[in-house]
């Protein structure tokens, strides 16, 4: 008799009796085989949708196998763990194995970039003389945004969006818009020293 190869599924207890020619036997001979569960992988990230410029992170929960693992991330990447800023839509995989033969794991994950389009924004009037002086902001956007942030130049802002702001001193204004998407992507758009606000002269 030579060496026995199994292929346990599940947890075997094996037992082994020799018996010879003349009829008599071995006492029972007993080998525990016990079979790890299978490799598992999961992965978390902030976001399949990805805002241009933003920085994503990955992580592997891995269990499974006899928990020596590792991880080959592809197109890079290594650890349980990768953060990346995607320049275009990417497709992320990371295999996971242990040193113990298990049948690897693998997870895909595909980002998608998220650039919103520029908006611009307009204003009836552009400067006048005294105060309050009111201006009545237009936006101009054919993409559909959830929340928007005005800022006058000053400490005020406005969540409207077509504000119309009421200046109360003297001065030069830059005015800017901050639009943000469902997906919390966003667009900004400048009007430098746009407002000019004078003074109301008095006759001497």
């Amino acid at each position: 008799a030579g060496p026995l190869t199994v292929s346990p599924v599940t947890n075997t207890l094996y037992s082994l009796v020799v018996t010879d020619s003349t009829g008599c036997s071995s006492p029972v001979q007993t080998v525990q085989v016990n079979v790890n569960p299978p490799l598992n992988l999961v992965l978390t990230s902030t976001g399949a949708l990805v805002c241009k410029g933003s920085t994503v992170t990955l992580t592997a929960n891995a269990s499974g196998g006899n928990g020596n693992y590792s991880y080959t991330w592809k197109p890079s990447g290594s650890g349980d763990s990768v953060t990346f800023t995607p320049t275009k839509d990417t497709v992320y995989t990371v295999t996971l194995n242990d040193n113990c033969g298990s049948p690897a794991s693998t997870a895909i994950i595909p980002f998608r970039i998220v650039t919103p389009p520029p908006v611009s924004i307009s204003s009836i009037d552009s400067s006048g003389c005294g105060t309050p002086f009111c201006v009545q902001f237009h936006l101009t956007s054919l993409y559909s945004y959830q929340s928007y942030n005005w800022q006058f130049g000053n400490s005020d802002s406005s969540s409207a969006t077509n504000p119309n702001y009421c200046y109360k001193a003297p001065g030069v204004y830059t005015v800017s818009i901050k639009c943000t998407d469902a997906n919390g992507c966003s667009t900004t758009q400048v009007m430098a020293n746009t407002i000019t606000v004078n003074a109301k002269t008095t006759a001497p």
